[in-house]
């Protein structure tokens, strides 16, 4: 029931209200590994909190479940946003490996892996391209953020876009048609 709670205030993004079901989560599930993601993901967007603070609330989280990859790959995406990206590349394999070593786990935590991923694993397994972008030239205002950027992702292959806050990262994506 706290789940679904913090997820109803999460997409209203109410995060004081969120962070504080996901302590009640810890306090009352302390082994489910999604309390500790819930307060960090909460702890970043809450006001007053931040990168740090969600870095700092997740980071015990992977020595108490070294298995979920879940948990490595948020370690990875806040690495990267500190501009910590040795950091985040060490926490990105991590989860890679973890997923890889969980190929014969339960299905729940590779749909959770993959819902992460922002993508159904089990769908892109079949097809050959599963992304291409030809020529994409994306502007703001009078600023041309990425010019002529040509890309194909093929299944079974693993992506990481990394670079600085307004360097183009969501633009691309939101703009890349998946094939």
């Amino acid at each position: 029931m706290l789940e679904v709670r913090w997820t109803i205030c999460a997409h209203e993004k109410q995060w004081r209200d969120a962070l504080e079901i996901a302590e009640q989560e810890l306090k009352f599930a302390p082994d489910e590994s999604s309390g500790w993601l819930h307060r960090a993901y909460a702890l970043r967007r809450v006001s007053g909190g931040g990168l740090s603070q969600a870095w700092n609330a997740l980071l015990p989280a992977a020595e108490k479940f070294p298995a979920e990859p879940v948990i490595a790959y948020n370690l990875s995406c806040y690495a990267c946003q500190l501009q910590q990206l040795d950091i985040a590349r060490h926490w990105l394999n991590r989860a890679v490996r973890r997923q890889k070593g969980r190929h014969q786990a339960d299905g729940a935590g590779r749909r959770r892996f993959a819902a992460a991923l922002g993508r159904d694993q089990e769908f892109v397994k079949d097809l050959k391209t599963i992304l291409s972008v030809d020529g994409l030239r994306i502007e703001r205002g009078c600023t041309t953020i990425l010019n002529n950027v040509n890309w194909r992702v093929n299944a079974g292959e693993h992506w990481v876009i990394l670079g600085a806050n307004g360097s183009g990262k969501t633009s691309l994506l939101s703009r890349s048609p998946a094939t």
